[in-house]
């Protein structure tokens, strides 16, 4: 009994200690330095006026800007046009501006967070910039990122999903498909090298009957003489003749 209820006394410790070590940190957290009013209207006015600009721009407007950022190697402006182009079709005209709210993102950063109404859907649009200091010892806000996110439903997205997987699970049967059929081409490819090497054989065979059996013949006849004359030895004027018992040689 006692030892259970030293188990029961440590695990309650251990809690006392999880929840004090989360709420200094809760506490770590809430003792970020506060946003200066400077810097909260400035990048609220800034997120309002970029995403009022972006929704007056027309196709021709935006090619011209994308040319004009590509050309000066603006990242931040060629990344905002091309989310931007692929979200407006989505949205329609812009309606107003629900709420703006500003962050701290960093120690020199902040991000301005705008949630508007358009004419299909609503917009997250979210402005993140950069503390500078200029060169004549002033700062400025230097904007990193702007992203625009259509605020789709639980239907729409759960409609996406499953085109995604559709798509997905096609591409997967068709590349199988294809890989079977590939394979199967194999035994195709043996049948159609048997029968290229019958019909070499076949006509190798028909090139030898054309021939006419006399031809065959005097080929034979051909051949036999010159194996005869190979093996004829002419006789000469002296032909050398040995005797049987003594051993000696007469020539005639």
């Amino acid at each position: 009994m006692k030892q259970n209820m030293k188990r029961m006394l440590l695990v309650l410790c251990m809690a006392v200690c999880f929840f004090a070590l989360s709420a200094c940190g809760s506490a770590s957290e809430e003792a970020v330095e506060p946003i200066s009013p400077e810097i909260e209207q400035t990048m609220s006015d800034g997120a309002k006026s970029y995403l009022e600009q972006f929704a007056s721009y027309s196709d021709e407007d935006l090619a011209a800007q994308l040319k004009q950022a590509e050309k000066q190697k603006n990242t931040v402006i060629e990344s905002a046009i091309s989310s931007w182009t692929s979200s407006k079709d989505d949205l329609g005209k812009m309606g107003e501006v629900q709420s703006v709210t500003v962050e701290r993102a960093d120690d020199d950063s902040y991000t301005a967070v705008v949630q508007a109404s358009f004419e299909k859907r609503d917009l997250t649009f979210s402005l993140t910039a950069e503390e500078s200091v200029s060169s004549y010892g002033g700062t400025s806000l230097v904007p990193t990122e702007l992203s625009f996110v259509v605020n789709y439903s639980f239907g729409e997205k759960m409609e996406k999903a499953a085109l995604n997987t559709l798509m997905g699970m096609g591409t997967v049967f068709l590349v199988l498909i294809f890989i079977s059929l590939i394979i199967s081409s194999f035994k195709k490819v043996n049948e159609i090298e048997a029968n290229v090497k019958a019909k070499k054989a076949g006509a190798e065979a028909i090139n030898q009957s054309d021939v006419p059996a006399e031809d065959r013949l005097s080929d034979h006849i051909y051949y036999f003489s010159r194996i005869q004359g190979c093996l004829y030895l002419p006789p000469s004027s002296t032909t050398t003749l040995y005797s049987g018992a003594d051993g000696t040689v007469n020539p005639q």
